[in-house]
């Protein structure tokens, strides 16, 4: 039998009638644990193991399997033993072969996620994003800043983009310190609600994560005029040690199980926060930090986003926060954050570029996805923000976004 624990454990102790065993150690208790045994030792959903099944299991992540298979009779008769030989040897010689690892001792990469239907190497997005703020009493002075405008660069071009603010306000516009553009205003009548309408037309274009990237290994070298350049990118958050600690454990277990391969350690990463941690929306807050998230194993795009770049930084990797649209459409595996803004991870890789991986969806970030503000974090590229200087109070918000593919 065989059973795959996620943190955080309803239970600490596996027991039957010959065995106690107690995982409550607290170094323990955000790790993931794998048990492969005769029978249950809990009463979770254990995996039963068909006679002869293989299961190849690296630091708590199933790496390969393989079915369980009847022997068929042999039709030719069995070789006779030479002498001075033994035969038993030569049947372990042949499992170890079978089993052994390739020369580079690496193990096979993660299969990459399917990508959207491509139509050409480019698609091209509708896309209206609304938010809506109202107050129960009048505002009387704020200022604003707007980050909707889409990225446009090699990868992707911005055909057309229109946005609307009522009530109107002194406004001006600008390039941030981070290559996003802003809109900031002031707007000095009163007013119980303010909107905010951003119209765009984007064409994405595909892009090839493996075409130019050699194999590339943790830890990597940067030049110092390289690190200081990304180094922004490359402080983790301001946490405990003790936390930071562990973080670092579990990105470098990542790393270890990939023969510290970069593109295929970021992979495994990637599928891992998709696949094992849960996506509840009102579960977090901004507040919550990478060390909640993965003590909790739940959270909301950003939260996984902000976990992905934390482990990052720690392998050493520079990582930065991306806000932006996915598209779905009606057949497509991504369904997280449809209708809304969502948050991704960028990691810069050496001879590549800037490259995006959504953990959220497990998948890499390509022709489904439309970039528009970056940062180093979510503050440096959230896509509405303000101060009310005086009035507003009781404020409720609601926003939206809409986008269509051609």
């Amino acid at each position: 039998h065989y059973l795959r624990r996620i943190p955080p454990p309803s239970s600490t102790k596996l027991e039957s009638d010959l065995l106690e065993l107690d995982v409550s150690n607290s170094v323990d208790e955000n790790r993931t644990l794998t048990v492969v045994s005769t029978r249950p030792l809990s009463d979770e959903p254990w995996a039963e193991l068909e006679p002869g099944e293989m299961r190849v299991i690296s630091r708590g992540q199933l790496i390969r399997t393989g079915e369980a298979t009847r022997p068929q009779p042999s039709r030719h008769p069995a070789p006779a033993a030479v002498p001075g030989r033994v035969q038993a040897g030569l049947d372990t010689a042949r499992v170890q072969v079978a089993s052994a690892p390739s020369s580079s001792g690496s193990m096979p990469a993660p299969a990459l996620p399917p990508l959207v239907a491509q139509k050409g190497n480019w698609h091209t997005y509708d896309i209206t994003h609304e938010t809506v703020y109202r107050y129960e009493t009048p505002v009387e002075t704020s200022s604003h800043t707007v980050r909707l405008q889409p990225v446009r660069d090699l990868t992707q071009d911005v055909l057309e983009y229109k946005l609307e603010i009522s009530p109107p306000g002194q406004a001006y516009s600008y390039e941030d310190v981070f290559g996003n553009h802003v809109l900031s205003f002031q707007i000095s009548q009163p007013y119980t609600e303010l909107w905010v309408r951003a119209y765009s037309k984007v064409r994405a274009f595909h892009v090839n994560t493996h075409s130019s990237l050699r194999s590339t290994r943790i830890p990597l070298v940067w030049m110092p005029w390289q690190r200081q350049m990304m180094n922004p990118f490359l402080l983790p958050p301001e946490l405990p040690e003790t936390e930071l600690r562990e973080l670092s454990g579990f990105g470098m277990s990542f790393a270890a199980r990939r023969s510290f391969d970069l593109l295929e350690t970021l992979i495994d990463l990637n599928e891992a926060l998709h696949r094992d941690f849960k996506y509840i929306p009102g579960a977090t807050t901004l507040e919550t930090s990478p060390f909640d998230v993965f003590q909790e194993r739940r959270g909301v795009c950003q939260d996984f986003a902000n976990l992905f770049i934390c482990l990052a930084r720690l392998l050493g990797v520079p990582a930065r926060y991306r806000v932006g649209y996915i598209h779905t459409g009606a057949a497509y595996h991504n369904q997280i954050q449809s209708e809304a803004s969502h948050a991704w991870a960028e990691v810069y890789l050496p001879s590549v570029g800037w490259r995006g991986f959504d953990p959220t969806n497990g998948c890499l970030v390509d022709l489904d996805h439309i970039r528009v503000a970056t940062g180093r974090n979510y503050r440096d590229a959230t896509p509405t923000a303000g101060t009310l200087y005086a009035g507003g109070h009781g404020e409720t918000r609601s926003f939206g976004a809409g986008h269509t593919d051609r």
